[in-house]
């Protein structure tokens, strides 16, 4: 059967979306969507693929040189508003990024951004400096508060 060229190029259109949307869960893609807000003096940031099972790989994040892979604390922002969502604490903000965007809690639309290097009392005062400011957060800390 010869498809006809109105079926053709739905069928082609069809394709083109499921590529798209198929890249938008890629590493790739959710490295090219967050900002890094890090003082010039962390700067240069870098990753190194690890292998730890035969065909799976994890990723570590060096900060300017350092000899151990860091924590990073991030703010998921409306992109619509800039208000500040979430606050969180990761090792592989790439990764995260998409876990995200498969968990749909936040929507697809969100913006990451790299804020801060540290730990869970790093990430707590930067919850409390955004509630401070007003900000609504989706973390389970801020609902048992309200409780």
């Amino acid at each position: 059967m010869v498809a006809s060229g109105w079926e053709w190029a739905k069928y082609r259109a069809k394709r083109q979306d499921e590529l798209r949307e198929f890249q938008t869960r890629t590493r790739a893609h959710a490295k090219s969507q967050i900002e890094w807000l890090l003082p010039a003096e962390l700067l240069p940031i870098r990753e190194k693929r690890i292998r730890f099972l035969s065909d799976k790989y994890s990723y570590l994040w060096y900060v300017n040189g350092s000899p151990k892979p860091q924590y990073f604390v991030y703010l998921l922002k409306d992109p619509n508003t800039n208000a500040v969502r979430y606050v969180g604490l990761t090792d592989d903000p790439p990764r995260r990024h998409m876990e995200h965007r498969k968990s749909k809690r936040f929507g697809t639309s969100f913006h990451m951004v790299v804020v801060a290097i540290g730990d869970e009392q790093t990430e707590r005062q930067w919850i409390s400096k955004c509630l401070s400011e007003g900000h609504s957060l989706l973390n389970a800390v801020t609902r048992e508060k309200k409780q």
